[in-house]
């Protein structure tokens, strides 16, 4: 079945009648994109802070935590899907329902909502999304997740 075939399932699957949770453990932390020497990765594993400098060496990154999947701009905020609910459809494929924000987080009533799907295989996580156009992207993980300055 091609990439496409397997999205159509799993927009099938999550319709049925499933129990919607927080995006599992397994894909909490902090991500970037496939890189072969994993600079970016490297960086952030050495800062001693990573807020510092604003959080300069999470730029580039993916950060998923139990609300929000946020990449982080090449200027420090970037875009903030808040995550309406998430099922899991297969053990290693879940579909989320987001709420996007540029720089901020979204607000829920105005902002509305749409599905993205995430697949983790052999360390790689796939997301992908289909608002108008398909847009895929593939992460590594780096770490866990850094408690944030405000201690949350």
């Amino acid at each position: 079945m091609g990439m496409i075939g397997s999205w159509l399932l799993l927009a099938a699957v999550a319709a049925a009648d499933t129990q919607w949770q927080p995006p599992p453990a397994e894909l909490r932390g902090v991500w970037f994109q496939q890189d072969p020497e994993q600079l970016q990765c490297q960086r952030l594993l050495q800062a001693r802070d990573p807020w510092e400098h604003e959080g300069s060496v999470l730029i580039g990154a993916l950060w998923i935590d139990d609300r929000v999947l946020h990449n982080w701009a090449d200027y420090g905020e970037g875009d903030i899907h808040q995550v309406v609910r998430s099922v899991q459809v297969s053990p290693t494929q879940w579909q989320l329902e987001v709420s996007v924000g540029i720089d901020t987080l979204p607000d829920l009533e105005q902002d509305g909502s749409f599905p993205l799907w995430l697949s983790l295989a052999d360390g790689v996580l796939v997301w992908h999304e289909q608002t108008g156009q398909r847009y895929t992207r593939a992460w590594q993980r780096c770490s866990d997740l850094p408690p944030r300055p405000d201690g949350n």
